[in-house]
């Protein structure tokens, strides 16, 4: 939960990122905030129609109009309702970018990395696929009605688990949870990177194997409070070559006219760690 502040001076008003937003796509989410965490549900209106998941993270001070906010986003796409399954509820997102405050209303720009673990017939082939996505605040409308996620996350053997290290030193240690009903995996655990530890959360795919694909779909975000950036991991882990290929998209606090230096993109390719 959290509040607009007014400040003196020609810095007036600061703004919350909670509340509901939609993108050109007619794609809704509906994100709450406490302290720099970020929860939500993703009501999605391409491709497959349901509700899912969301985790992220913010840095620095909240959006004004001189400075932009940074903000992290993971989705997992295993509908959280009835819906008929499909071959994207194997998949996960990673979104990574600015909270604004403009004339023309707050706004969220962000780069989205959409990991498609396997084939959807006549949708999308295996890949990662980028777009940029622009949110705008809805403000007339209530928050969304979705169905809602266990609480209770559960522990469970995952081949994720474990610590991984990549050639320029960075280094994730990881544990996987499940919600009760063993929809999707809850990631959770560190990135260390440039001599500096955060906690990240995100999500990953838990029935990779009994869909019989051979990548497991990952998503993560981490925030830097002390650089105030924040990043989205995502990608899959080769469960036959054992390798975890991690696409970095780290996002930071700019001034509205810097925007387009906001959001850097990098890869990261990490093997099993003692």
């Amino acid at each position: 939960m959290c509040t607009t502040v007014s400040l003196p001076g020609a810095d007036i008003e600061r703004a919350c990122i909670a509340g509901t937003w939609m993108n050109d796509y007619g794609s809704v989410m509906t994100l709450d905030v406490s302290g720099q965490h970020v929860s939500g549900r993703y009501q999605s209106s391409t491709g497959s129609t349901g509700h899912y998941s969301v985790t992220g993270c913010l840095a620095g001070e909240a959006a004004s109009r001189t400075r932009n906010q940074p903000l992290a986003l993971a989705i997992d796409w295993h509908d959280l309702g009835d819906g008929a399954r499909d071959p994207s509820w194997n998949w996960v997102s990673g979104l990574s970018g600015q909270f604004s405050v403009t004339d023309r209303g707050d706004t969220l720009t962000l780069s989205h990395l959409l990991v498609a673990s396997g084939d959807f017939p006549e949708l999308a082939h295996r890949g990662t696929y980028m777009d940029k996505l622009i949110y705008r605040r809805v403000e007339e409308k209530s928050r969304l009605a979705t169905p809602t996620a266990a609480t209770a996350a559960l522990p469970i053997e995952n081949t994720l688990t474990g610590n991984w290290v990549a050639e320029d030193g960075s280094s994730l240690i990881l544990s996987v949870w499940s919600d009760s009903e063993r929809r999707f995996g809850v990631v959770r655990g560190t990135f260390a990177s440039a001599g500096t530890s955060s906690e990240l959360t995100g999500f990953t795919d838990i029935n990779t194997v009994g869909s019989k694909l051979e990548r497991q779909s990952v998503s993560l975000v981490v925030s830097n409070t002390e650089a105030t950036t924040v990043s989205a991991l995502c990608g899959v882990l080769d469960l036959v070559g054992g390798a975890l290929s991690l696409l970095v998209l780290a996002s930071c606090a700019v001034a509205p006219e810097h925007a387009y230096l906001a959001t850097q993109v990098s890869a990261l390719h990490f093997k099993r760690g003692d």
